[in-house]
């Protein structure tokens, strides 16, 4: 698994060598969801005509400097 994100907005993507996550259950939950579409993608059980998921998409932040998390669709290998 490969990691990437940026240490400020609009800098560059860098490589993570760990990812921590400060979350609610109902966010914990969406993550899960979100993933679980990611894996249905990729093994073709579903057709999301996406190549990545975005958190924020499924789960509006109340807090607008909230982070996103996005799940890049790759095909299996």
């Amino acid at each position: 698994m490969q990691i990437y994100g940026y240490k400020r907005k609009g800098k560059r993507l860098e490589t993570m060598r760990e990812v921590s996550i400060v979350a609610t259950p109902r966010e914990l939950k969406t993550v899960i969801k979100m993933l679980k579409r990611a894996v249905a993608e990729m093994e073709g059980k579903k057709k999301l005509r996406v190549d990545h998921l975005h958190f924020q998409d499924l789960h509006k932040p109340a807090d607008p400097k909230s982070g996103d998390f996005i799940v890049m669709i790759t095909p299996p290998n």
